[in-house]
């Protein structure tokens, strides 16, 4: 079978001009720790962690499109959750998508210059911003997860992601796919039953691999159905690693899969993911995909998010 180009080689980050915690942002991720470091010296230490990021990902051979945070007010203007760009199975010819955010201040982080010169190279824009006005949200790549083989997107339900809002989404984008896209909603709680903020938190479709928390799901057997069953995909995913809880909280899900310029498999990952795989995990990684980490610490304890929130991918 002719499989779809389902892994993008180019990326789109934001760089900062200012990254500072979100208090109110913390009150639903809680991977987030509120810093012991000054203000300044969190923004410094960022900084460089992101610009060495940015080094790691094009000396592993992928394109990278760079920004600049547009509202020093936006602190959390690194991780581009708002919008994002499909092509493919979606849409051939490009579709930019603009997101409804929980948080005030998220909402800052919405770029003219991007979605300007993004909307001229998608011939559809979808702007569900207005959501937000109704209290439904849908943050983007953090909310959704795309399985372009099997025309589906996952989502784990919680504030930042709203059933309503997925139905929505998924309502408009079937009105310009050539296939029908179905979604595939679920709950997953941490270990003192708050709702993990970001599906990307505790599942990531892989090319050879899903990723999975299963620990965190409330209904465990329907999901792996989901994702297994013939009779229920196109293409089923045969390979479900098993994260651990632990493993989840060292961002472990938190990855993406990119192609290079040799049309090789990359994981993006950070240094705490890589060295909290359990010995297995890791080697199961490391057999099917080139993996490229570097110490993202101060973004992740301070931002809540790790390698794939800091990158957009750009179809």
């Amino acid at each position: 079978m002719d499989l779809p180009k389902i892994f993008c080689n180019r990326v789109l980050l934001v760089s900062p001009i200012y990254f500072g915690y979100d208090r109110e942002c913390s009150e639903d991720d809680k991977f987030q720790k509120e810093p012991e470091l000054r203000d300044e010296e969190v923004d410094e230490l960022a900084k460089e962690e992101h610009k060495e990021y940015i080094k790691k990902i094009r000396k592993a051979g992928i394109n990278v499109q760079i920004y600049l945070q547009h509202n020093v007010k936006a602190v959390s203007s690194i991780f581009p959750d708002w919008f994002t760009i499909q092509r493919g199975n979606i849409c051939k010819e490009g579709l930019l998508t603009i997101f409804p955010m929980n948080h005030s201040k998220r909402r800052l982080e919405r770029n003219p210059k991007i979605i300007s010169e993004l909307s001229k190279q998608c011939k559809h824009t979808l702007d569900l911003s207005h959501l937000e006005e109704k209290g439904e949200y849908l943050e983007g790549k953090g909310s959704l997860l795309y399985d372009h083989r099997n025309y589906k997107i996952y989502s784990c339900l919680s504030p930042r992601s709203s059933l309503s809002a997925l139905e929505k989404y998924i309502q408009e984008i079937n009105k310009i796919s050539k296939k029908e896209w179905r979604a595939v909603p679920f709950k997953a709680k941490d270990k003192n039953g708050y709702d993990i903020y970001h599906t990307d938190c505790m599942m990531q479709i892989l090319n050879s691999h899903v990723l999975l928390c299963e620990d965190t799901l409330e209904e465990k057997e329907k999901l792996i159905d989901e994702l297994t069953n013939p009779s229920k995909n196109l293409l089923p995913h045969k390979n479900i690693v098993n994260i651990t809880v632990n493993e989840m909280l060292h961002m472990c899900c938190n990855i993406i899969n990119v192609v290079n310029d040799k049309e090789e498999n990359v994981l993006l990952m950070s240094k705490q993911a890589y060295k909290n795989y359990t010995p297995d995990h890791r080697k199961i990684l490391k057999e099917n995909y080139k993996l490229v980490y570097t110490d993202l610490q101060t973004i992740e304890e301070a931002g809540g998010g790790s390698a794939r929130c800091l990158l957009a991918e750009y179809f």
